[in-house]
């Protein structure tokens, strides 16, 4: 995980020093007969990077592989171990347990459940810990670069920040009523089929169909109203960083230009592809 973030963190410093080579080559030949005969292995500076950019590039994806790797592994255990500790506690309980429990709710927690929790544990860590070690080198190189710009570039931290805990604090609770209903549902049909002579002797298929489709429309309503919270917050993450990206290469190109505190166009692009990155 470390050696792939490290790895795609150094990309886009190598595609920067790639331009600043050509844009220096340019900007030293005046001469139309070298100009002819310009040939781009001979621009100084820019086959090394090329070699280090490609390098960093095969480095990278072999490294997010193993870590994508081991990571599946470790789900995988951990979906197993969440299971046999789940299935040895249901064992050890007494009878009355299972006489106030339903059977439906045993199941879903023993398949449904344990996967869900298994897969967000792994996935949140693998994700936490990876934008964790990327967002470090990537600050540190945006620093170097300008500190004036990362200052402008984190002008909408505060919002998403802010947005993203209530998007998160009200899906956790969305995807724990979710998984009631779906629960609930599990119990009515597996209680229904497991009595169906009794059912059928009643006459209660219709009664049965109602309550598990009350079920299934209360779990609707929740995703609906997930899918209205996700159509916000999706709105607001993406296009307030397209904005700040924007203000960074407009005060960036005035750095580019300006000759008190010089900066190479190479290295706007260098920021803005870190930016991009986070």
């Amino acid at each position: 995980l470390f050696l792939a973030a490290i790895t795609q963190v150094l990309v886009p410093r190598y595609i920067g020093a790639m331009l600043d080579s050509l844009a220096k080559y340019a900007a030293d030949t005046t001469d139309d007969d070298d100009k002819k005969d310009f040939n781009i292995w001979n621009v100084p500076g820019f086959v090394t990077n090329m070699k280090l950019l490609i390098l960093c590039s095969i480095l990278g994806g072999l490294f997010a592989g193993v870590r994508g790797s081991i990571f599946t592994l470790i789900g995988g255990r951990v979906n197993i171990r969440l299971r046999v500790i789940l299935m040895d506690s249901l064992l050890s309980q007494d009878i009355g347990f299972f006489d106030i429990t339903k059977t439906g709710d045993l199941s879903s927690r023993l398949s449904s459940d344990t996967t869900l929790v298994g897969d967000q544990v792994t996935l949140n860590v693998n994700v936490f810990l990876r934008s964790l070690v990327q967002a470090l080198g990537v600050l540190i190189f945006m620093t170097i670069l300008s500190w004036q710009l990362t200052l402008l570039a984190f002008i909408s931290v505060p919002a998403i920040t802010m947005l993203s805990r209530w998007y998160g604090n009200f899906i956790r609770s969305m995807t724990k009523l979710m998984q009631k209903k779906l629960a609930d549902g599990n119990s009515i049909s597996e209680a229904a089929m497991s009595s169906m002579p009794t059912v059928r002797a009643l006459g209660a298929e219709k009664t049965e169909m109602d309550e598990f489709a009350s079920k299934m429309d209360e779990y609707l309503s929740l995703k609906t109203r997930g899918a209205w919270a996700y159509l916000g917050y999706a709105t607001a993450v993406t296009s307030l960083p397209q904005l700040v990206t924007a203000v960074v290469l407009f005060y960036g190109g005035l750095l580019v230009m300006s000759d008190d505190d010089p900066m190479t166009s190479g290295q706007l692009v260098s920021f803005l592809l870190y930016l991009s990155s986070l």
